[in-house]
């Protein structure tokens, strides 16, 4: 049963308790003094039953609001989360052999010249490892970024003043799967 047929039959009920006391008044059965007494009993029980329609109405709409900020808390919740990372397994080809150092700087200064310092702040990017004798490092990035790091690495021949290519030769969830990637490749 709703709340509107609940809230009708109390409404008829009081109704006709006052419709009956006005009678019972009428026809000289009760005195005025318990005639106004019970009439205005009927009309306090009228607005009572006005007013927890009115509550059970606001707490069915707030239940019905929170279910609904309930699904919005989902997606809320996943905006919220740690971003998931990328890991690339990338090569540098290079007439001279580079530093650490000169690579980080290089990755930077490409993924800044591409996207601005928003874009790379978003991108997250950081180097975790690089051989200097094989050339072969792991470049950590968003998930959602992944792309836009290959391009940037990709520009390396374009932007770099000397012949500088960096190759993306495998991207991975986790950190363990591409050092075990680099070593598999060390080999070869």
């Amino acid at each position: 049963m709703s709340v509107l047929s609940l809230f009708i039959a109390l409404l008829i009920v009081e109704l006709t308790f006052i419709m009956a006391t006005t009678s019972l008044f009428i026809f000289n059965a009760i005195e005025l003094p318990v005639f106004a007494t019970l009439t205005i009993l009927g009309l306090i029980v009228v607005i009572l039953t006005f007013t927890l329609f009115k509550l059970f109405k606001m707490v069915i709409l707030t239940n019905k609001i929170l279910l609904k900020v309930k699904g919005e808390k989902v997606k809320l919740k996943e905006a919220l989360r740690k971003p998931r990372k990328r890991y690339i397994i990338f090569q540098v080809v290079s007439e001279k052999t580079l530093s650490r150092d000169e690579v980080k700087s290089i990755i930077d200064g490409l993924i800044k010249e591409t996207f601005g310092l928003i874009g790379s702040g978003n991108i997250n990017a950081k180097l975790i490892s690089y051989d200097e004798n094989n050339m072969k490092g792991i470049l950590r990035c968003v998930h959602s970024y992944k792309d836009a790091v290959l391009f940037a690495l990709a520009m390396a021949s374009v932007k770099t003043k000397d012949k500088i290519n960096i190759i993306p030769l495998k991207t991975t969830g986790t950190l363990r799967k591409a050092r075990e990637i680099v070593k598999t490749l060390s080999i070869d």
